[in-house]
Order: C-alpha cells, then sequence, then structure tokens
C-alpha cells in the first residue's frame, strides 16, 4: 500500500518465444516487449503498447529495463 492505495498487478502474462506480454485488466491494457538475456543482463524493450501513444513515454520510462542477474 502507498498512501492507502494497492500497488502492483493484478493481470497475466504470456510469453512466446523472445515476446513477454503483459495484461492489465485494471486499465484494459496490454503491454508486449521483446526480451534479451545477454552477459547476465535482462532487457526489456517496448514492442506495444494497447494504453496508446500518449502513455507511451511513462509506460517505457516505469518498464523498459535492463536487469543485472546476480552471479555469485
Amino acid at each position: 500500500m502507498v498512501n492507502d492505495h494497492p500497488q502492483g498487478s493484478s493481470g497475466t502474462f504470456t510469453t512466446d518465444d523472445d515476446q513477454l506480454t503483459l495484461a492489465e485488466p485494471e486499465f484494459n491494457s496490454e503491454l508486449t516487449y521483446r526480451w534479451s538475456l545477454e552477459n547476465g543482463v535482462l532487457s526489456l524493450s517496448l514492442l506495444e503498447n494497447s494504453a496508446g501513444p500518449d502513455d507511451e513515454p511513462g509506460v517505457r520510462m516505469a518498464t523498459e529495463h535492463d536487469l543485472a542477474m546476480a552471479t555469485e
């Protein structure tokens, strides 16, 4: 909870080869990413955004990342 509002997602995800689709029923939207894993770095790149072009900069800022994998 942040300021008495629940955080997180009640949505679902599906994968197909190198594509990951996140469906969020609360906002009636789907986001599709291409993912890659190279040298321990997971990268997400936005391919499709059903929320519309006005939301795309915010979607990219919040969700497009390179995530370094921890190694031991």
